[in-house]
């Protein structure tokens, strides 16, 4: 589905400090707003996972300035895909992982899983602003049901 131009059903964002907390707060902050949109259970699941993912790496291998947030921002269009993006103040844009690190490898499983649970994911730098914006989606996330409110 083409969703440029289209105006999501639902859309909200939560800012977090880098701390080692982060990445469980995120999920469970996405999976209470994932109820209220009615996203299908199997999209929930694997989205979480990605949030936990993609905030982890942006808390861990982020070399942003001490007092930067996470940012992570959820958008839902109806009859169509759930968005995910991780906002950080961090340059370095991640590498693209196709195939499972071995087991020896240091890094890499979280963006390999990413890549494996959504149907689409890519890496940016912020137009308007200092760091990258690490996105992922998932489609028919709410199956022709209706969009609830938000969270904050």
């Amino acid at each position: 589905m083409n969703h440029a131009n289209s105006l999501p059903t639902g859309e909200i964002e939560f800012r977090f400090p880098r701390s080692r907390r982060t990445p469980s707060r995120a999920r469970a902050s996405f999976r209470e707003q994932a109820a209220l949109w009615k996203v299908r259970d199997e999209v929930t699941e694997a989205a979480e996972l990605c949030v936990g993912e993609l905030v982890a790496n942006a808390v861990v291998h982020g070399k942003a300035p001490v007092g930067r947030e996470v940012w992570v921002r959820c958008v839902v269009w109806q009859d169509g895909p759930l968005r995910i993006e991780v906002l950080d103040a961090d340059e370095e844009l991640p590498d693209r992982v196709t195939e499972l690190p071995e087991p020896e490898a240091e890094g890499g499983r979280g963006l390999w899983l990413v890549g494996a649970l959504a149907d689409r994911w890519n890496a940016e730098s912020r137009e308007r602003a200092a760091g990258k914006r690490v996105w992922c989606e998932f489609d028919g996330a709410c199956a022709g049901e209706g969009v609830g409110g938000s969270v904050g």
